[in-house]
């Protein structure tokens, strides 16, 4: 019984070890979507008016990116990104251990 019950037991032990560190790659995967993500989202922002200041191309985009209720979109959708990688980095970090 001893035998069956240290069997079991390792059995157990390995198969969460294996469910923790495939949790921890694909935590690992999505931080680094995440952040190039943000960075895309960041040069978004930043070329879309330096592009029709400088060439006068994509006016329409960079006039909508003037207004509040469309700026405001971009600015969540990353605030939302940033959340989700300070989430994630902390459970990254516990399911190594």
């Amino acid at each position: 019984m001893n035998t069956w019950i240290s069997r079991y037991d390792f059995s157990f032990s390995r198969r969460t070890s294996v469910r923790f560190h495939l949790l921890t790659i694909g935590l690992i995967y999505f931080a680094v979507f995440v952040s190039v993500a943000s960075i895309a989202l960041s040069l978004f922002a930043l070329l879309v008016p330096v592009v029709y200041e400088k060439y006068n191309k994509l006016a329409r985009l960079a006039q909508a990116l003037k207004e509040v209720c469309v700026g405001v979109i971009p600015n969540r959708s990353g605030t939302v990104l940033n959340l989700l990688i300070a989430y994630a980095s902390p459970l990254s970090v516990l399911s190594t251990f």
